[in-house]
C-alpha cells in the first residue's frame, strides 16, 4: 500500500499547476482639507469642488470613481475620495491625487492618504 501512495504522489508532479486568477486591487486615495476661514465663503467652496468634479476624467479602467464629501458638522472640512482598481497594490500617491492636494493646500490644511481594501485573502 505504501508503494501505491508513493507512486501516486510522484504522479502529482506531472499535473498542470492551477493558475489562480489574481483579483484586482481596490484602493482609495483620500485628500481631506480643512479650508481656512478666509479662503472663500461657503457658496464659492461648493463651486470650487463642482469645478474639480467637472475637470477630472472618471471612468478609465483604473480610475473608477471620484466622490466629494463635506463634513456635516464642520462646513470648512472637505474630502475627495478617488476610487481605483488596479492589477497590483498602489505604488503610492497618484499624479491626479498629488495635483488635487496641491490645489487644495493653498487654501488650508491637507491630509493625503492611500487606503487599501482589506479582506481575508490579504491576511498573513
Amino acid at each position: 500500500m505504501k508503494d501505491i501512495l508513493t507512486y501516486k504522489d510522484e504522479m502529482d508532479v506531472f499535473k498542470k499547476p492551477v493558475l489562480q486568477k489574481k483579483s484586482p486591487a481596490q484602493w482609495v486615495e483620500i485628500i481631506t482639507a480643512r479650508m481656512a476661514a478666509h479662503a472663500f465663503e461657503f457658496p464659492d467652496t461648493e463651486q470650487f469642488f463642482a469645478d474639480i468634479r467637472a475637470c477630472v476624467d472618471i471612468g478609465t479602467p483604473q480610475h473608477e470613481a471620484m466622490m466629494i464629501y463635506r463634513n456635516s458638522l464642520v462646513e470648512n472640512d472637505w474630502s475627495i475620495h478617488l476610487h481605483w482598481r488596479t492589477s497590483r497594490q498602489p505604488p503610492g500617491k497618484t499624479e491626479l491625487g498629488i495635483k488635487l492636494a496641491n490645489i487644495m493646500r493653498c487654501m488650508g490644511l491637507v491630509d493625503h492618504t492611500i487606503w487599501v481594501e482589506h479582506n481575508d485573502k490579504n491576511r498573513h
